[in-house]
Order: C-alpha cells, then structure tokens, then sequence
C-alpha cells in the first residue's frame, strides 16, 4: 500500500511538473503569435470502463497531456492500477480538426494503444468525428480497428451543458465485430458532469450510467473526478 502511495505522489508530481511547462509553452506561443495549447489532465475513477467494457473494477488513475496546434493535436493517455501501481495501458493519438462554417466540426485521427504491463498486443485504429453545435451537439463518431480488433466501433450522441445543473450527455453504441463476434447495437450510456473552476485548475466530478443492450456487455454505474490544468 505504501509502494502505491508512493507511486500516486510521483505522479502527482509529474502532473504539477507539466503543468508548469504548459504554461510556460503557452506564454512563448502568446510572444510568437502561434497558437500552441497544452492541456495536463488526470481522471480518478472506481472502475476503468471502455467502449461498454470493464477492463478494472478496482480504482485506476488516467493521466492525460495533449498538445494543439493549428488544426493538429498530439494526444498520450495511460491507465494506472491503484491496487497494484501498475501502468498498464499508454494510448497515442494524432488527430486533424476542421471547422467548415460556424457550427459543423470535423475530425480525423489515429490512435496507437500499448499495454506494457502486462504485454498484451499493440492495436491500431483510424477514426472520424462530425459535430454539429446546437442545443443538443449531436456527434456521430465512427472507429475501425484494423489489427487487434478487426472491427467497426459507432457512438452517436447529444448533450447539453446547462448553466445550473449538471451537464448531460446521452449516447447509443454500436458493435460490428469490435474484439468480438455479431453485431448491432451493443449499449446505451448517460453521464452527468459538472466543473468547478478552482485557481487556474478546473475539477470536474463525473457520473456513467451504462444500459447493456446486448450480450457480452453488463449494466454499469462508474465514476470519478477529473482534474484539470
């Protein structure tokens, strides 16, 4: 226990280390008129749930750094046990963003997954992202893994931030031969957030309620907190 306090402490300190960094990035990009953005994150969940399936039911840490400039951005995500201090999961990510008009976003990208610890397999997959901003935001995102999984993953969702009140967010998912066989709608998620702006940091308490509409996929209720620079 004390080897995975130890191991939190590191990590926190390695957060607080980025920070400091993006900020100094972000005031030498303000001097040269380039618009890089650096974001430092880190969700602290009960459970690690991905895509309707539960990889953890113990606590994980996610830490997260991304970097943006023009319309690319560089994402690197990791999963870290809190019950054995091991990182088992980095995820890299290259993505191309492009406004067209004032309201339709789009997005196309590449995401690297590793599990180091233990060895699993590496995957790849290619993805793309269309929003349109509403009231309701309805995005429709599309992935094919084309190594590991062999399959198509689809997510269509809507959301609405409310001034008072937590910000809701519904999605329905669908399953065509993603790491597994058949196909057709595989569940349906509804999450609750809201942030709270604390001196330059942003905490943001969040909640997954998860409805299993087909077989190899459970009922779920997670969550956590993200933390924000």
């Amino acid at each position: 226990m004390r080897r995975v306090f130890k191991k939190i402490i590191n990590y926190g300190i390695a957060l607080l280390t980025l920070t400091r960094l993006s900020n100094a990035h972000s005031v030498k990009a303000h001097q040269s008129n380039n618009s890089i953005n650096i974001e430092v994150s880190a969700d602290l969940f009960n459970k690690n749930v991905f895509r309707g399936v539960t990889y953890s039911n113990h606590p994980v840490l996610q830490p997260n750094i991304s970097i943006g400039y023009a319309s690319l951005s560089a994402n690197i995500w990791s999963n870290i046990g809190l019950g054995n201090g091991k990182l088992s999961e980095v995820d890299y990510t290259l993505e191309h963003h492009r406004q067209i008009g004032s309201r339709l976003n789009t997005s196309l990208g590449y995401t690297l997954y590793t599990f180091p610890n233990p060895f699993k397999g590496n995957t790849q997959e290619i993805y793309t992202r269309i929003g349109l901003e509403t009231k309701l935001n309805p995005c429709l995102i599309m992935v094919v893994d084309f190594k590991q999984g062999r399959g198509v993953y689809g997510e269509l969702s809507i959301g609405h931030e409310f001034v008072k009140g937590p910000n809701i967010n519904a999605a329905i998912h669908y399953n065509h031969s993603y790491f597994r066989e058949g196909n057709g709608l595989s569940h349906g998620t509804i999450f609750f957030s809201k942030q709270f702006p604390i001196r330059g940091t942003t905490l943001s308490p969040k909640l997954a309620i998860a409805k299993s509409l087909s077989k190899g996929f459970k009922h779920e209720v997670y969550g956590g907190l993200n933390l924000r620079f």
